[in-house]
């Protein structure tokens, strides 16, 4: 039995992280149910690796990005190899993970769904460091804990450019997540 409630807290944090983690793998296994390889990867953040490990490598591996995340840079998901470092994948299996983003395999809205999952997880990563700093022995070398601070969704628009060809015509399809008092809606424009 846990006694200090710092230490249940922080646990509870950790769990939650896990749970939204293996909840997104989920989807996404839904999303893509012949890539075997989502299942192997579920496991493994499931049932292998310690969960504040994981939170852990968030925090000082993706957390530094947060902009490109809240500014849904597509660069983010294909320029950052540490996405994919010490993961069960092979470099064959994460260009073809690349190649599902990039080749209009996924739908804006399937986009737009990993997105909200990311802005999940740094809320959550960067909660725990607020209340109490970075997992130990994943400081960032230049961070403090009071330098990262929870993110307001509120009132904020993103856009998602869409260009599909049809080897006829281009068509060009412009899409907008709007968050307002804490529910977001997509609206769609060509």
């Amino acid at each position: 039995m846990i006694h200090d409630k710092t230490e249940y807290h922080k646990i509870l944090l950790i769990k939650e992280f896990k749970t939204q983690l293996v909840n997104f793998l989920d989807e996404l296994i839904d999303l893509f149910p012949k890539e075997g390889d989502l299942i192997l990867i579920r496991i493994f953040i499931k049932d292998q690796i310690p969960m504040a490990d994981v939170l852990g490598r968030y925090q000082r591996d993706i957390l530094p990005f947060e902009h490109k995340i809240m500014s849904r840079d597509e660069h983010f998901f294909l320029d950052h190899p540490f996405l994919y470092a010490k993961t069960p994948l092979g470099e064959e299996k994460v260009n073809h993970f690349k190649d599902l983003w990039t080749k209009g395999i996924l739908s804006l809205e399937d986009k737009l769904t990993v997105w909200k999952w990311m802005d999940v997880f740094n809320i959550i990563a960067k909660r725990y460091i607020t209340h109490f700093g970075y997992i130990q022995g994943w400081e960032p070398k230049s961070a403090t804990p009071n330098e990262t601070s929870i993110p307001n969704l509120e009132n904020v628009t993103y856009r998602l450019n869409e260009v599909k060809s049809n080897n006829k015509e281009i068509n060009s399809t412009t899409k907008e997540m709007v968050c307002k008092n804490g529910v977001c809606y997509l609206n769609s424009s060509s």
